[in-house]
Formats: structure tokens, sequence, C-alpha cells
């Protein structure tokens, strides 16, 4: 099996814009398009770590993972400056999560993609979701060679809304 890229344009919203971004996949069985892949990732996932979620709660980086967690999807937050962080119990690195980790949403600089990506690697996470701002393709192509997702430049909550939300509740 070979790795592929999916050059995806995405769309503008207030608080998540992008003008495109790319998408490293693992194989996808026939010819599932960029949104397919990010709908089906949506689905799949169930446990999310924040790597960088925020204690001040007007922050996207505070927000966005507490409307996933409205969403049904349970969030573990990375940040080694708390304790807890809303009703959750924080982290002060990915390997000290001892539970099984299905994706990590990454509110850090784009410089540290690599290690966060290494960390995935290390813990067997097979998706890695940078927000939007967030690029790193040295990171990307870490990943990709591994066998991980790792799609950069796109908000988790926008996404999620545009793919799924919109499908069920209309």
């Amino acid at each position: 099996m070979s790795l592929f890229d999916i050059k995806i344009t995405g769309f503008s919203r207030e608080d998540c814009s992008t003008s495109r971004t790319f998408l490293r996949a693992f194989p996808v069985p026939g010819d599932m398009d960029a949104d397919s892949v990010l709908r089906q990732i949506l689905l799949d996932v169930r446990t999310i770590a924040v790597v960088g979620m925020s204690k001040d709660p007007s922050k996207d980086a505070h927000q966005i993972p507490v409307d996933m967690a409205a969403r049904g999807y349970k969030i573990i937050p990375v940040n080694p400056t708390a304790e807890r962080i809303g009703e959750w119990k924080s982290y002060p690195s990915l390997g000290q999560i001892e539970e099984p980790i299905d994706c990590i949403q990454v509110f850090r600089p784009s410089a540290e993609g690599v290690r966060i990506v290494q960390e995935a690697i290390h813990k067997g996470v097979r998706t890695v979701w940078m927000q939007t701002g967030i690029r790193n393709e040295e990171a990307r192509e870490l990943g990709a060679s591994a066998g991980i997702t790792v799609i950069m430049d796109r908000c988790m909550r926008d996404e999620y809304v545009r793919l799924i939300a919109t499908r069920t509740n209309g």
C-alpha cells in the first residue's frame, strides 16, 4: 500500500478560515474525496487528546474542545500548567495518558508539530488534527511514513458542523 496526498480547498468561516490545505491520508478504499476522509475520521474518533487546551474559556483552544465534548467526544486536555480544565483532568504530556487515544487535536505552534507527531507514533494514535493556522510539512511527512493521518490548518469543530451536523440535523 502506498500513501497519497489529497489537495483540498477549505471553506471560509468567520472563526476558522483557510484558503487551502493538504491532508495526508492512509490508503482509503475506493475513490473517497477529502470530505469523505474527514467525515469518516470524525465519525470514527471517540477520544481526543487536546494538546494545548487552554484554561481560558474565551479562547478557541478551550471553546472548540468543549464544543466537541458536547457533540459526544471524550476530551483529554494536555496542558502542563493545569491540573484540571473544566470538568476534565489535565495531563502535562501525551506520554502520561494511559488510556487509548483516537486523535490528537493540536493547539500549539506549528514548530511543535514534529514532536507531537513523534508522540502520536509512540502512542499508536492514527490521527493528528492541527487546528486552523497550524501547519508543519515535516510533521505531515513523518506521520505519513508511519501511517498516521495528519490534518493541517483546519478547524475540527467547523468540519464537524459542515460534514456531520448539517447532514444529521437538516
